[in-house]
């Protein structure tokens, strides 16, 4: 019976062995199931989540660089046909591009959107185009019929002022006519301004300001269409042209604000684009999420088959069955879930480790590699907003803050002072004459050389400061918490003493200086465009104190800003309507007191303030390039002026006229050919006209002066060097240079008779200019002591109040005619 009850112990005890190894064997199979469905999920995930990743990471580059490519199209446009279709041309084929490789039909969908805003917008820029032109046409017939009406007014005036009739009618309606012609100008300006800065916030202000004056003008006109049927019929016609002009205005307004529309309609598909790169992320985070969901599944699953199991099998292997299940599934699915929600968290850094080095391991690599294929992503997604809201806000060449963004931070500085209750400055600086950089040397060095004053500007200022670059040569530097001027003026001798140190670009030594306006908050503005533009006008002031120094903004200088502006505009007219007139200064041998030339002076006779000094318009000229237009109008003023001296006098033949030339012109190829252009036409030699230019203006760019005024020289032409012993020129040069006479500035003569120095300086260009050969002319010759210091010395020429003032053409004719009776109080030493 123990034998049996052991056999049935032992049978009890196989049965229970068998039964547990049945259990043990059904749970392994569901566990091996369970665990490959689990796998094969993960790895097929996994593997189309890295596919996807890929083609969305390509994608995102190309569309960021698009944008970014559509971005400077926009900001670069100004009204060049050529440049449009070409620039557009290239912009569609790259969106056509982009809709052949995006990934999916959700990404397709916001490019063909852009491609159809896109090509809408060229349109429109086109149509703009088309109606600028068109209005350019109705102007110039506008300004033809006018003419025309003037003219015939003009004759009808002359007749009947020969005839002895009542001229009162003409002289009205020819008042009338300059009235329109100003009203056309002033429309033509107001046009050329908008086309040169057409701004959203401006142009519908400019659009009324235009049909306002179109329509003044039309309703004017009646005044001329109801006096005479010829006047009528011209003036009917410019009315019908008017109206058809502000017709024009209407479409070009229309075409306008279409612009403006589709220029948003583009920044906002743009930006629905940009989204398509956000939205990957979230597709790959909502599929991690679907995965798992789905092992969740999986797991609850296997666990219901395991209980199912486990309640079959005897209570007996309950304990193993729980510790093989605890050990073999609940701490890797806890490991695998606790992985999966640190990705839903976003922590894509963390490794999924399951100390497991079987079936499960697979899992967690899969699961592993598809992290990090998500962190590659969002990091690539992250750069490319990091890069297109650098760009936005940096400037491209120097990498300093642009405008956008020191206007932001100004704002930013104000709103702090004002809780704060301190002060700050704001520097704006501009290099001077950089201009001269490009012109010489090209555009890639004077690039290079912004690059560097941009490195010494910021190692300059503190790391608090912001220093930033509005465009071109234009600089500007915040300096927060400056309460004392002394403070700023200390950073801005920083700053001039750092840009004039020695700058090496492509094998040339250049000497860069700056001209610094300083403003403060709050005294002088209460917000950021007033601070700016109050700083830039000390800017102003600084370069008219001589350049390469600071100025503090003052009130006064508001008023200048806008004195000059007016100025400005006048001397346009005056340009164009020839309000100028040349004086002449006699040159006289000091020998003999002979006549033996003249420099021709420009006056201008403004039809307000009478006759302007060349010191009040002349720098103001020089700026605007208008000096090109004055000195060419003198240099003719001066040919027709010999030559009528030449047939009422024979003393008139021997006369040099000296005319000066701005540093302007050394900027032009074809100068030569445009003087002697002017002496061929009226018939003037080219030795009778001496062509003046300062030592500086020779100093600032030796070889391409040299060359200039060698080419002046073979064609016939005298040159002089005017304020000679200003300019620190170097005698090594002088010796080579092509000229014929050297001016003594008037600095070194005016105190002749009382400084050593000045009488040693003015005594060695004497000697100097005898022995190389050259004429010796002394300005600023105001008394006899002058007079005999000079010609003792052997200088043989001079100019000054002494002998006479610039008089105008008649007078000097009466003084070429008899010196004598014009100069009795002068002692010639022949005399």
């Amino acid at each position: 019976m123990a034998g049996l009850a052991n056999l049935r112990l032992s049978s009890k005890l196989h049965i229970l062995v068998a039964v547990v190894a049945i259990g043990l064997g059904a749970m392994a199979l569901l566990m091996a199931v369970t665990l490959k469905d689990v796998q094969h999920l993960s790895k097929q995930t996994a593997s189309e989540q890295a596919i996807s990743l890929v083609d969305n990471a390509r994608f995102g580059r190309k569309l960021s660089k698009f944008l970014l490519d559509v971005k400077l199209f926009e900001s670069g446009f100004y009204n060049d046909m050529a440049y449009l279709n070409e620039e557009g041309a290239r912009i569609q084929a790259e969106l056509h591009d982009l809709v052949l490789n995006a990934p999916t039909q959700y990404q397709q969908l916001p490019i063909r959107e852009y491609a159809r805003s896109f090509r809408e917008y060229l349109q429109i820029c086109s149509s703009i185009n088309l109606a600028l032109e068109q209005q350019a046409l109705l102007s110039l017939s506008l300004h033809t019929q006018l003419d025309l009406l003037e003219s015939k007014l003009t004759k009808w005036l002359v007749d009947a002022t020969v005839e002895g009739r009542d001229v009162y009618f003409y002289e009205q309606i020819l008042a009338l006519i300059t009235g329109y012609r100003e009203t056309l100008l002033k429309i033509d300006r107001q046009q050329a301004e908008h086309e040169g800065y057409m701004l959203r916030r401006t142009s519908s202000d400019w659009f009324v300001e235009i049909m306002s004056l179109i329509d003044d003008l039309i309703l004017r006109l009646d005044t001329a269409t109801a006096s005479t049927p010829e006047i009528s019929l011209v003036t009917s016609s410019m009315q019908d042209n008017l109206r058809l002009f502000k017709r024009s205005h209407v479409v070009l307004e229309e075409k306008t604000q279409a612009l403006w529309r589709y220029s948003d309609a583009n920044h906002a598909t743009a930006t629905k684009a940009l989204g398509v790169l956000e939205r990957s992320e979230e597709v790959v985070e909502e599929t991690a999420l679907e995965l798992g969901m789905l092992l969740d599944e999986i797991i609850d699953t296997s666990r219901e088959r395991i209980v199912l199991i486990l309640i079959a099998v005897l209570f007996i292997t309950l304990l193993s069955v729980t510790l093989i299940i605890k050990r073999n599934i609940r701490k890797p699915l806890d490991g695998l879930i606790q992985g999966i929600q640190a990705f839903q968290e976003g922590d894509l850094d963390k490794q999924v480790d399951l100390k497991r080095r079987d079936e499960w391991d697979d899992v967690q690599t899969a699961l592993n590699q598809m992290a990090h294929a998500l962190r590659v992503s969002y990091d690539n997604i992250q750069d490319k907003q990091d890069s297109l809201t650098h760009l936005a806000h940096h400037d491209v060449l120097t990498g300093l803050p642009n405008r956008l963004m020191l206007m932001e931070q100004l704002q930013h500085t104000i709103h702090k002072s004002e809780r704060s209750g301190e002060r700050f400055a704001l520097l704006f600086m501009d290099l001077d004459r950089f201009k001269n950089v490009n012109d010489s040397l090209g555009h890639a060095a004077g690039d290079k050389l912004l690059i560097e004053v941009s490195k010494r500007l910021s190692a300059s200022v503190r790391k608090m400061d912001t220093p930033a670059r509005l465009g071109g040569d234009e600089f500007t530097v915040i300096l927060d918490s400056i309460e004392d001027p002394k403070d700023a003026a200390k950073v801005a001798h920083n700053l001039i003493d750092a840009f004039s140190r020695v700058v090496e670009i492509e094998g040339r030594d250049l000497y860069v200086t700056t001209s610094i306006g300083i403003s403060f908050y709050p005294e002088d503005g209460k917000g950021a465009d007033e601070l700016v533009r109050n700083a830039d006008a000390a800017m102003y002031k600084a370069k008219q104190n001589g350049r390469n120094g600071y100025q503090f903004y003052t009130e006064k200088m508001t008023q200048e800003a806008f004195t000059r502006m007016e100025l400005e505009s006048s001397l346009h007219k005056a340009v164009k309507e020839n309000e100028f007139i040349v004086f002449y200064q006699p040159k006289l041998e000091l020998k003999s007191g002979k006549v033996v030339g003249a420099e021709a002076l420009v006056r201008w006779h403004h039809s307000e303030h009478g006759l302007i000094s060349p010191d009040s318009f002349i720098p103001v000229a020089e700026e605007t390039g208008l000096v090109v237009d004055i000195d060419f109008w003198v240099l003719r003023s001066v040919c027709l002026q010999l030559k009528d001296w030449d047939e009422l006098s024979d003393q008139g033949e021997a006369l040099v006229v000296s005319v000066n030339f701005s540093a302007r012109h050394m900027e032009q190829s074809n100068l030569t050919e445009r003087v002697k252009a002017v002496i061929d036409e009226i018939g003037i030699e080219a030795s009778r006209i001496e062509i003046e230019v300062t030592e500086s203006l020779i100093m600032n760019n030796m070889q391409v002066a040299m060359q200039q005024l060698q080419e002046l020289r073979e064609a016939g032409f005298k040159i002089a060097i005017d304020d000679f012993g200003t300019g620190y020129s170097s005698l090594s040069y002088l010796k080579n240079l092509p000229v014929d006479t050297l001016k003594i500035d008037r600095a070194f003569v005016s105190d002749l008779e009382n400084d050593r120095h000045d009488a040693a300086i003015a005594r060695s260009i004497i000697s100097l200019g005898n022995d190389l050969g050259l004429a010796v002319i002394a300005e600023g010759v105001e008394c006899q002591a002058h007079l005999d210091f000079l010609a003792k010395e052997g200088c043989q020429f001079g100019q000054g109040f002494f002998f006479e003032r610039p008089i105008p053409a008649a007078e000097f004719y009466e003084l070429l005619e008899d010196a004598d009776k014009k100069m009795p109080q002068v002692q010639f030493p022949s005399g």
